[in-house]
């Protein structure tokens, strides 16, 4: 209710009126947005149509979505606009002068990478040091396949030690998984050479002022 009076500054005394008004009462209306999954970020990860509930009211509102990733007047979030992180998504749902909001998050995660380096040639009797050189984290699972060496620590982001009982060309790979999102696998190669045989050596033709010495080739050796 209200009532308005109106002053004047002549002889004539003010006049007034009244009236009473009811205000628009508003539908209950819920909204339940569908969730979204979280998503592992690629180079060119798919869009998320974006969905929700509406229940109550008289039905025909509109929909306005918004929030990182979402275009205005779009109701799809695409992943690579919006980038890693926790990104809230708003519904606002309007029914003609009544307005209702929701929101929902999604959690857009990266794909962490398998990089890393090993000493390249070794000699059996030593070891090749494995650095990881990725972005994963420390609390990421590391499936390490050392090609039948043995890795200490073995287990983990390291850095390794790997030794091998046979000589050979050995494989190092790595796989890494965080959030939920696996890396590609990375490999490196180590070569593995076996000791160099000792020299057969023996005596040529001799005087008495020289001896000729007469030695096998050693397979491997470079100079002796």
């Amino acid at each position: 209710e209200i009532r308005v009076t109106a002053l004047s500054n002549g002889p004539c005394g003010p006049s007034s009126a009244e009236l009473s008004c009811v205000a628009q009462a508003c539908p209950t209306v819920n909204i339940a947005v569908d969730p979204v999954a979280p998503i592992c970020l690629a180079a060119n990860s798919p869009t998320v149509a974006l969905t929700a509930a509406i229940t109550g009211g008289a039905g025909g509102g509109t929909l306005v979505w918004s929030g990182p990733g979402v275009a205005m007047g779009s109701d799809v979030f695409s992943p690579n606009v919006a980038g890693v992180g926790t990104h809230t998504i708003s519904l606002s749902y309007t029914e003609g002068t009544c307005t209702f909001n929701s929101s929902i998050t999604i959690v857009v995660n990266a794909i962490p990478t398998s990089t890393f380096n090993a000493t390249s040639n070794i000699c059996i009797t030593n070891s090749a040091t494995i650095n990881y050189t990725g972005t994963a984290s420390a609390g990421a699972t590391y499936v390490w396949d050392f090609d039948g060496g043995t890795a200490t620590p073995g287990t983990g982001r390291g850095p390794h030690d790997v030794s091998w009982a046979t000589p050979g060309a050995k494989t190092i790979s790595l796989t890494v998984t965080e959030n939920g999102c696996t890396s590609t696998t990375t490999t490196r190669n180590v070569q593995v050479d076996a000791p160099l045989a000792a020299p057969v050596i023996t005596c040529g033709p001799a005087t008495t002022s020289s001896v000729v010495f007469n030695w096998t080739t050693v397979p491997g050796a470079a100079i002796y």
